[in-house]
């Protein structure tokens, strides 16, 4: 293969991407459906069967999706094992790791940097068993040899 044609089909597949992301995302920011969270059925469920003689205020429930005081209780140990210089994780250690990193996912990775202890947990589970334990993007190609 020529790199004159080898180059021309980069490009043209370059522009088919490039193509692809404008217009999905184009159409995806075009919903207009509205579909209830777990946070909002459980609101609709504590609002029936209420008197419709209200003040016209009602209690929406908590909206904080936050950690649970469990899970903090995981983050606060893992941080004092992998604090040490050599720490040496025992399997509870390890499934606070898969608890905090099943946490993350289920929240779409959001809050995902503020995690300190991240490396050390994902490097204890092998990164292995959830997205937040995921390295980033695909094993490097070789070193491409230098022109002569």
């Amino acid at each position: 293969m020529r790199k004159e044609s080898f180059n021309k089909g980069v490009l043209a597949a370059a522009r088919v991407a490039c193509a692809i992301a404008l217009v999905g995302s184009a159409t995806a920011c075009r919903s207009t459906d509205k579909v209830p969270t777990d946070s909002m059925a459980s609101v609709i469920d504590d609002t029936q069967g209420q008197d419709s003689g209200d003040t016209g205020a009602t209690d929406t429930g908590p909206t904080d999706t936050g950690p649970t005081d469990a899970l903090a209780e995981c983050r606060e140990q893992v941080a004092e094992v992998f604090a040490e210089a050599a720490p040496a994780p025992s399997q509870d250690d390890l499934d606070c790791c898969q608890d905090i990193a099943e946490y993350y996912d289920s929240v779409d990775l959001a809050g995902l940097e503020e995690w300190q202890e991240r490396n050390g947990c994902c490097e204890a589970l092998d990164w292995q068993g959830s997205l937040a334990c995921t390295p980033w993007g695909p094993p490097c190609p070789p070193k491409m040899r230098g022109a002569a």
